[in-house]
């Protein structure tokens, strides 16, 4: 539809203008002779607008040709009509074949350890059977104490030291033995020590012929002569075995 006052053109379905928003469904006034051509009132002037071409149709994409029907196509044909494929010629399955890898060469590490295997290994001779404690243990009193010393081992003096004040350090050496060994062998030094003299005396254990970290491997013994608990003055004795660090040593604490 074209609007009589501007010339525009507006689809059949509107009611008015999209150009100029007159109202479409009034026509405008008709003009009056003599008028010349000239507007009188407030009658509109028609404008002119360009007419434009309708645009070009549009396209669309080419379709492929149909396939012909599965039970109507050549053999060894693409699907599509014109064009066709030679026969193959299968040939028959063969398995691959395992490839034989090349025999590793020989360095010195797999001689080594081919010669280890095939040198016999030395028996590994058992363990001397622990005895039993004379005694319970760990001990509960200063009695039980002296029952384990009947099990102590022999032992050398190897060296001593001077601490602070009234303090002596005693390193003795025997071989390893069961914690109530070391107990036993560390209580027995302690009374054949002169240790009447001191306050505090550290008896340490080392194993025979063997050089460790710690200060002492082979159990200690710490003996305080003058511990005072409220009014009382008592005598402390105080075991660690192994190295007082491992996790099945024990640290055994009694007073007199």
């Amino acid at each position: 539809m074209r609007c009589p006052y501007c010339g525009g053109l507006n689809p059949d379905q509107l009611n008015y203008c999209i150009n100029c928003g007159r109202d479409l469904t009034r026509q405008p006034p008709a003009q009056q002779p003599g008028s010349g051509g000239q507007r009188t009132g407030n009658t509109p002037s028609l404008i002119q607008q360009p007419v434009y071409p309708p645009p070009p149709p549009v396209q669309r994409p080419l379709q492929p040709p149909p396939m012909a029907p599965a039970n109507q196509r050549p053999a060894h044909s693409t699907g599509r009509t014109g064009t066709t494929m030679p026969p193959s010629n299968p040939q028959p399955y063969r398995p691959a074949q395992p490839q034989q890898q090349p025999p590793a060469p020989a360095n010195a590490t797999a001689v080594r350890r081919q010669k280890k295997a095939s040198t016999p290994e030395a028996p590994i001779e058992p363990k001397p059977a622990v005895p039993d404690a004379p005694a319970p243990f760990p001990p509960r009193s200063i009695t039980h104490l002296k029952q384990l010393e009947q099990g102590a081992l022999d032992y050398t003096f190897t060296s001593e030291e001077k601490g602070y004040g009234k303090k002596r350090i005693i390193h003795i050496s025997y071989r390893h033995c069961a914690p109530w060994q070391q107990v036993a062998t560390l209580f027995h030094a302690l009374n054949a020590y002169d240790a009447e003299k001191f306050d505090t005396v550290v008896i340490q254990g080392i194993q025979n012929e063997q050089n460790d970290l710690y200060s002492f491997n082979n159990g200690q013994l710490t003996f305080d002569r003058n511990v005072h608990l409220g009014s009382q003055i008592l005598k402390r004795y105080v075991f660690e075995t192994e190295n007082g660090l491992v996790i099945d040593a024990l640290r055994i604490i009694l007073t007199e």
